[in-house]
């Protein structure tokens, strides 16, 4: 498989100084995709906080699908896979 759907709970979004990065309480760090389009979006619906995000793994980063933050879910746009 190139690409594979994957869930992360209790992750807070955040940005590692180049790009947006999801991290675990024990600080553990998914990268998410350059090509994602709504890295700000993330961040506000976290409001800092941990949230539930489920997407697509392709072994290096993930590209974020949804959200589920303050007992909503939310949609993530992003580009199409290749």
């Amino acid at each position: 498989l190139e690409r594979y759907p994957s869930a992360f709970d209790a992750v807070t979004p955040q940005f590692d100084g180049r790009q947006c990065v999801l991290r675990s309480a024990d600080g553990r760090i998914v990268p998410l995709s350059p090509a994602f389009g709504e890295p700000w979006r993330l961040l506000a619906l976290s409001g800092g906080h941990p949230v539930a995000v489920a997407g697509v793994w392709d072994g290096h980063a993930l590209m974020p699908l949804s959200v589920w933050s303050d007992g909503r879910l939310f949609t993530l746009e992003s580009e199409p896979a290749p």
